[in-house]
């Protein structure tokens, strides 16, 4: 993993998933849980709920951020919007991974341009490509 350093680090680092399909959210979640089974899973079906977590105090840092792109009420982009202007204690150093169903190649093309975006995963997710945006 990308910042941690010893094998217990591994086990016990932070991920949110932003994402409003359930089917990809428990997908993702178990293959987290099944691989580092010490990892803390915050699920949200809303960018909003993320945000606000995003925003509370006391919370644990997050290590990775899991965001679909196309979502209700607020897209992966927008979310990056607002993301970006938080205080820097409140982001951390999230890496952020953009995944999403779209053929669009600008969906695609914008995710990987965008700098607080480190990886860009096609759905359907699946092992391999977790532990490759993770690495």
């Amino acid at each position: 993993f990308y910042t941690k350093k010893t094998k217990a680090d591994l086990m016990s680092f932070a991920v949110a998933i932003v994402e409003d399909s359930v089917e990809d959210t428990f997908f993702l979640t178990r293959i987290l849980a099944k691989t580092w089974p010490g990892c803390q899973i915050n699920a949200f079906r809303l960018a909003e709920e993320a945000i606000i977590y995003l925003k509370s105090p006391g919370r644990s840092p997050l290590d990775v951020i899991f965001l679909d792109i196309n979502m209700p009420r607020m897209t992966g982009f927008q979310f990056l919007e607002i993301y970006q202007d938080l205080y820097p204690e409140l982001k951390g150093n999230a890496r952020i991974v953009m995944i999403s169903h779209s053929i669009n190649p600008a969906d695609q093309w914008n995710a990987q341009q965008h700098p607080l975006v480190h990886g860009y995963l096609s759905k359907p997710l699946d092992y391999s490509k977790i532990c490759a945006a993770l690495e």
